[in-house]
C-alpha cells in the first residue's frame, strides 16, 4: 500500500498536478527554473543606487535557477486567491554601463530595477559574486491576474506586462535582493498596508515609504 501511495506521488509531481486540490487549494512547485536578467544601476539615483554605489554607473548580469511554491485557493464565494514564494541564487557578473544605458523612472522600475539589453559583445567584469533573490506575493481576489498558463508566477513578468497600476492590485510584495551577502547590494521592497517601502543600505536616505492608495 506504502508503494501505490508513493507511486501515486510520484505521478502528480510528474505531471504537474496540485498536491492540496482536494483541500480547496492547489499548489504548484517548480524547481530549477533557469534565471537571466540584465539590470542597470545609477550613481545618482539616491534611492537605489545599488551596486553603483560600489562601482559607479554599471549593470549586473543575472544568471541563476529559481525555485518556486504557488497557491490558488477558491473560496466558498468562488472569488480566487493567489499568491506565491520564489527563491532565486546564481552568479552576478558587473559591468560598466558606460552611460549607454538609460530608462525612465515609473513604479515598475522603482519595483524592479532598471531593466536593460546585454551588449552583444561583454565589456569588461568589475566584480562577480554570488546573488540571491526572496520574492513573497499574495493577491487576494486575483485582481492582478499574475498566474501564468503553466501556473507558475513572478512578479517581474506580472508588472512589467501588465498595465502601469498592476501593482496596485496586489495585496502583499516582499521583494529582496542581495549581491555578495550584503556587502554589494541589499535591496528590498514591500508593498503592504496601503504604502510602499523601499531599502537601500548604500543609499543616501536608507530607506523610504510612499502611500500607494
Amino acid at each position: 500500500m506504502r508503494k501505490v501511495v508513493l507511486y501515486l506521488f510520484a505521478a502528480l509531481l510528474v505531471v504537474g498536478l496540485p498536491l492540496g486540490a482536494l483541500a480547496g487549494t492547489e499548489v504548484y512547485h517548480f524547481k530549477d527554473v533557469p534565471y537571466n536578467n540584465f539590470i542597470c544601476y545609477y550613481a545618482s539615483n539616491e534611492n537605489n543606487p545599488g551596486p553603483a554605489a560600489e562601482f559607479g554607473d554599471c549593470c549586473v548580469e543575472y544568471v541563476g535557477t529559481s525555485h518556486e511554491t504557488v497557491r490558488v485557493k477558491t473560496n466558498k464565494d468562488g472569488s480566487i486567491d493567489t499568491g506565491w514564494n520564489r527563491e532565486i541564487s546564481g552568479t552576478a557578473k558587473v559591468y560598466p554601463s558606460g552611460g549607454t544605458f538609460a530608462a525612465a523612472a515609473s513604479m515598475k522600475t522603482s519595483i524592479l530595477g532598471f531593466a536593460a539589453q546585454k551588449p552583444t559583445q561583454d565589456p569588461a567584469v568589475l566584480f562577480q559574486g554570488n546573488f540571491q533573490v526572496e520574492e513573497v506575493v499574495q493577491d487576494d481576489g486575483n485582481n492582478a491576474n499574475c498566474i501564468k498558463g503553466d501556473k507558475s508566477a513572478d512578479l517581474e513578468s506580472c508588472l512589467m506586462q501588465g498595465e502601469a497600476d498592476t501593482y496596485l492590485a496586489l495585496d502583499y510584495i516582499m521583494y529582496h535582493w542581495k549581491i555578495n551577502g550584503n556587502s554589494i547590494y541589499f535591496w528590498k521592497t514591500t508593498l503592504k498596508n496601503g504604502q510602499v517601502c523601499w531599502e537601500d543600505t548604500r543609499a543616501t536616505a536608507g530607506g523610504y515609504c510612499v502611500p500607494f492608495e
